[in-house]
């Protein structure tokens, strides 16, 4: 349901944006308050909306950070089964917040945390996402949910490496594709209020959890979807997806076989739905047909991006290459912060050092080494 949501308010192609994928908090310095300057006190329940504030680039205009001013915005997080998993909140703007971008400051008051009303998630880095498109806002919501807890004992000793090959060992979401999958023919059915849905949404949250479940028999017996069932705005939404990839799949077919300078082609990738690793041996394929170098094109690529067996493909095919391997393997090769000599100077350009950058790069294609 997230996602679905996500996917409108892309397709939807705003002049000005109406959603943003942010990080969640709580207020540093206690509750969020009113602009009368009163404490929050309203608990937080769909009666009674309660605050929060959302600052939020604005990738669609200058490029300045923007907040939310008296807004009633819609916020979700993944994964969403449950109605009641929808919360509504006013954001408003608090210059004590001014500094915080890119993430939604909850309130600390209530009788509940709305992250946990939102399918029992929490503060630890969860991504919500923001919605302050009227027509996606539903005038009523339902109560949310109540998930079941997955405590552990507390330990009054020391955490030894036998505990954390436990845990590892322990851990599994092997059920979790069967249980969302059985989740969705059902509510074609019934609807996601019905008994089955509500239970395998609680089975849905133990496995996102890493516990091992058993799905019931009776929820395996799925009833006829009738022929005139009317589709939900999610299947259509995955059905242009998947129509969407095919047009890109056939699109890379036709770029093999077409005469444009590499360059071209490189600058332009947002515009082509493909992969950096798809790229890259597209790319490898034209230098060897028309006798260039692969070498000369390396810097446009996200090394950090490609999985360890893709970048062991990148590495074959630049054998001729001596300094390639550290390009490939070592992130810290194409940073910008630390100077060429510098890396050089202290020995730290060796492909055995395996930096990689944990953060994105927001910028375009041609600042992608920058960190």
């Amino acid at each position: 349901m997230c996602r679905g949501l996500t996917l409108i308010i892309v397709q939807k192609q705003f002049a000005e944006p109406a959603g943003t994928y942010v990080e969640g908090i709580t207020s540093p310095r206690g509750p969020i308050w009113h602009s009368t300057g009163k404490s929050l006190t309203k608990e937080c329940f769909p009666s009674a909306m309660a605050e929060c504030s959302c600052r939020a680039d604005d990738r669609h205009g200058d490029g300045l950070p923007y907040a939310l001013k008296n807004t009633e915005v819609l916020v979700a997080r993944n994964p969403c089964l449950h109605p009641g998993d929808l919360q509504k909140f006013k954001a408003v703007e608090h210059a004590s917040l001014s500094h915080l971008v890119d993430c939604i400051v909850f309130p600390a008051r209530g009788r509940r945390s709305p992250a946990d009303m939102m399918s029992g998630g929490d503060l630890d880095g969860d991504k919500f996402l923001v919605c302050w498109d009227k027509d996606l806002i539903p005038s009523t919501l339902s109560q949310p949910a109540e998930y079941p807890t997955t405590e552990e004992p507390v330990k009054f000793r020391p955490i030894t490496d036998d505990d954390r090959l436990v845990y590892v060992a322990e851990y599994t979401n092997a059920s979790l594709g069967r249980v969302k999958n059985l989740y969705l023919d059902w509510v074609r059915v019934k609807g996601p209020m019905a008994p089955e849905c509500q239970e395998l949404n609680r089975l849905f949250s133990q496995c996102v959890d890493g516990i091992q479940i058993k799905i019931p028999p009776r929820l395996e017996s799925i009833p006829v979807i009738p022929l005139d069932n009317q589709k939900f705005i999610l299947d259509e939404l995955h059905e242009a997806a998947a129509a969407d990839i095919a047009r890109g799949r056939l699109r890379e077919t036709n770029l093999a076989c077409a005469e444009f300078d590499i360059i071209e082609l490189l600058v332009s990738r947002q515009d082509i739905a493909i992969t950096e690793f798809e790229l890259f041996k597209l790319t490898a394929k034209r230098c060897r047909r028309h006798g260039m170098c692969l070498g000369d094109f390396l810097s446009y690529f996200d090394m950090n991006s490609l999985t360890a067996e893709e970048k062991h493909w990148a590495l074959s095919s630049t054998q001729q290459l001596q300094w390639a391997p550290s390009l490939i393997l070592n992130a810290l090769c194409t940073s910008k912060i630390v100077s060429e000599n510098d890396i050089a100077h202290h020995e730290l350009n060796s492909p055995r050092l395996r930096w990689k950058r944990t953060l994105p790069p927001k910028r375009s294609r041609k600042f992608r080494k920058s960190w």
